[in-house]
Order: structure tokens, then sequence, then C-alpha cells
């Protein structure tokens, strides 16, 4: 949870009773206070409704989410990708994302095999390119503006 949001400290569940039915509240702590994740961001709720299902990962599953990165920063993603996905513990399975968000596409976070760009034709079909078809330097080149330039035009 630190890695989404460095101001928390911990979390716990908190039982809950109503009448013949019993549930768990998550509850964030930070500087010995205790919210409810309802006080919450978007972007905390939604990796928090996720987390079972991109952990996942480390027993053997595929996971496809789309627009992972739609209320969540960049810099908290990145933590989770190089914490969960590229993770030595993660040898089994894989994630897979869809994005929008260019700054996700950066060198630093993932390998250029591990990155693939959908766009239409001018017949309006699906092309898909893996960036590691693509002699590039790594150290030369801004692979987002790269996008904007090639990949994202329309042919």
């Amino acid at each position: 949870m630190s890695d989404l949001d460095s101001t928390i400290d911990d979390f716990e569940y908190t039982k809950r009773e109503v009448k013949d039915k019993v549930g768990y509240d998550l509850v964030i702590k930070r500087k010995g206070h205790k919210y409810d994740i309802s006080y919450e961001s978007q972007g905390i709720r939604k990796i928090v409704n996720l987390l079972i299902d991109i952990l996942g990962i480390f027993v053997g599953n595929t996971v496809l989410i789309d627009e992972l990165d739609s209320s969540i920063g960049a810099k908290a993603l990145i933590r989770i990708f190089n914490s969960i996905v590229n993770s030595n513990k993660n040898v089994k399975r894989q994630l897979i994302i869809s994005s929008h968000n260019l700054i996700l596409m950066g060198f630093g976070s993932f390998h250029a095999s591990q990155l693939y760009v959908f766009s239409k034709d001018c017949n309006y079909q699906t092309i898909i390119r893996s960036i590691d078809n693509y002699e590039l330097r790594y150290e030369k080149k801004n692979l987002p503006s790269l996008y904007l330039d090639v990949f994202g035009r329309i042919f």
C-alpha cells in the first residue's frame, strides 16, 4: 500500500456485523490515525479492488485489465509494475494492460519486448506492432515521441 501512497503506514480489516451478516472493512493507517477506505482516492480504491487479481500472477494467472492507469498516477503504477510485475518472484504469468498513458511506455519500466502498440490502418483494420521489432537505441530514443511520430499514424 505504501508503494501507492507513501503516507500510508499500514492497513487492517475491521469486522462489521449487521443482523446475521458479517463483513469486513478496510482501514488505512496514517501516522497513528485510521481512515476508512471510502475516504481514499479513486486510484487507491481501484488498486485495492484489483489487488487480489493482480497478485494472481504469482500463482500462475494471466491477468487482463483495461486501462489500469485510469485514476492512478504514473508514479504509483510504475512502483506497482516494478514491485509486482517486474519482480524476480513473478516467473509464472503476466499482467496485460491497456493504457493511453505514454509515460508508462518509457524504457525504464519495461523492456521493448513487453510493449505492443495497437493502431488502425486506412481501412480501419487493427495493426499490432511489438516495439521490440524495431531497432531502437534505448539511450537515444524517447519512446513516447516515437509512438506519436511513427506508431500513432494512420496509414
